[in-house]
């Protein structure tokens, strides 16, 4: 018996999950951990964003978080993981 990772076998995985604890506790959204960590985000908890930092220093807002949506700002991914 196989079992689908998502409930589904279609191959495609969500970016965005979300979260619910059957009211025991407010459900919420989260970006994929694999894609957090494919990438090495940085969470930055105290502006509720996730950071690329490259090798020079320099850092980019990849995603940003608010009550309202998460704003993923990046290229690449699909593709990249795809191979």
């Amino acid at each position: 018996m196989n079992q689908a990772r998502f409930g589904s076998d279609n191959g495609i995985e969500p970016l965005v999950i979300c979260r619910n604890f059957h009211d025991a506790r407010d459900g919420y959204q989260e970006v994929s951990e694999e894609f957090r960590f494919f990438h090495n985000l940085y969470h930055d908890r105290k502006n509720n964003r996730y950071i690329k930092i490259s090798d020079d220093g320099n850092e980019t807002t990849i995603i940003e978080e608010s009550d309202e949506c998460i704003k993923i700002s990046y290229k690449g991914y699909v593709s990249i993981n795809s191979i």
